[in-house]
């Protein structure tokens, strides 16, 4: 097997996906039930709002920053962009 492909195994078979899996599971099953409440209190009615509570709760909402190397340039464009260097 290539490399390559390992590292994609490992990349989606960890412990923590399964988790989070869960959590998103624990949270949509409170919406079906009616007992999903916000953060005010209120009982949650739209289920795009309980995706993004479901999604908040297992951590999988945060954005992903893109890693800038000194080596591709891309770094320093961007320092001299934001800071006229």
């Amino acid at each position: 097997m290539p490399p390559q492909s390992l590292q994609m195994i490992k990349k989606f078979n960890c412990l923590g996906c399964e988790m989070k899996k869960e959590k998103v599971h624990k949270v949509m099953s409170e919406y079906k039930e009616g007992t999903l409440k916000s953060s005010s209190g209120q009982k949650v009615t739209n289920s795009k709002q309980a995706i993004a509570i479901a999604l908040s709760e297992a951590g999988m909402s945060k954005k992903k920053k893109k890693h800038h190397s000194a080596e591709d340039g891309s770094f320093l464009e961007e320092r001299r962009r934001r800071f006229g260097v």
